[in-house]
């Protein structure tokens, strides 16, 4: 294992977050369920991933990453984030929660919205790193 003194964080790109409603219901989740779920309920499922207002708090979370899934091994699968935070934790001396830390977000929204949560992720990073840091973020305007 090779000794790591930086903070490692895995961004998962878009449609990389696994999204639940209020309730703890997949909005978006690629398992295999949910894969023959989309197949019988046709649009309402990407009718549940529309945003009305960009915001509004609708009550959908992104508490995890997508993992990898394979529906039809050797030959069809999804590469999710479970081979890549896997090996990262094998290879390196990282420590989830301490100097590793994966940002599951929202993807839907504009990345604005997260400034908050990215704010505390950051911070925790840099605490682990110097506990007397201080800590300024911003995410530039666009548009």
């Amino acid at each position: 294992m090779h000794p790591v003194t930086d903070v490692v964080v895995v961004l998962p790109g878009i449609t990389g977050s696994v999204l639940w409603d209020s309730r703890g219901r997949d909005v978006w989740a690629p398992t295999a369920g949910a894969a023959g779920r989309a197949l019988v309920a046709s649009g309402r499922r990407l009718a549940d991933l529309e945003l009305r207002d960009e915001d509004a708090d609708d009550g959908v979370a992104a508490p995890l990453m997508v993992s990898d899934l394979y529906l039809i091994p050797g030959l069809w699968n999804i590469d999710g984030y479970s081979k890549l935070s896997g090996y990262r934790q094998r290879q390196f001396a990282v420590t989830p929660g301490k100097n590793f830390f994966t940002f599951p977000y929202d993807w839907r929204r504009d990345n604005r919205v997260g400034q908050a949560a990215w704010d505390a992720t950051w911070l925790a990073c840099a605490l682990y790193a110097d506990p007397t840091a201080t800590v300024s973020t911003r995410v530039p305007r666009t548009g």
